[in-house]
């Protein structure tokens, strides 16, 4: 139970294909979501639907054919990626617009920092709780766990997000 065999390739072409999907995404509709939504609606949106799309991936590996499996793993790749697209551009807006000109340098400093550490943090804790999951032999559904942690966590973000000021929308005066 869990895993889809895929080959190098086969996760090559999945990457590619997101990729692709996010050089389109980024320079044909983020500027469409941003302009009608705004920078901190824009990121509320793009958290929410990472949130949701968070959980389709290990459906591919209970799909009943290889078709499927391909369907599933595209939809949430690709999706995944869009929403991570308009997270990370709405939130660096966001943070350039926190800030007067005078401290964005020690603003996106910090911030980048943060990202870095949050970078390395992130990879260890998932990692832990996959394999954690993989080892409940009894548990039918394991392959969902890491899935459901990582939802739980960005539904946490969404429900941090809220507090955002629409104000955030626009560059702070000097």
């Amino acid at each position: 139970l869990g895993g889809c065999e895929f080959a190098p390739r086969d996760i090559g072409i999945l990457l590619v294909c997101g990729g692709v999907t996010l050089l389109v995404f980024q320079l044909v509709l983020y500027p469409r979501i941003a302009d009608a939504l705004g920078a901190v609606r824009a990121f509320r949106f793009g958290v929410a639907l990472f949130a949701a799309v968070s959980m389709l991936a290990p459906f591919a590996s209970v799909m009943p054919n290889e078709t499927m499996l391909w369907a599933v793993a595209l939809v949430s790749q690709c999706t995944k990626i869009c929403a991570l697209g308009i997270g990370f551009v709405s939130i660096t807006i966001v943070v350039n617009n926190s800030c007067e000109d005078a401290v964005k340098a020690r603003v996106n400093g910090i911030a980048g920092t943060t990202s870095a550490f949050a970078r390395i943090v992130a990879p260890v804790i998932c990692g832990w709780t996959f394999a954690g999951a993989m080892r409940l032999r009894a548990f039918p559904a394991r392959q969902f766990l890491p899935f459901a942690f990582i939802c739980a966590v960005t539904v946490a973000l969404r429900v941090i997000a809220e507090r955002l000021p629409p104000s955030l929308d626009s560059p702070k005066s000097a």
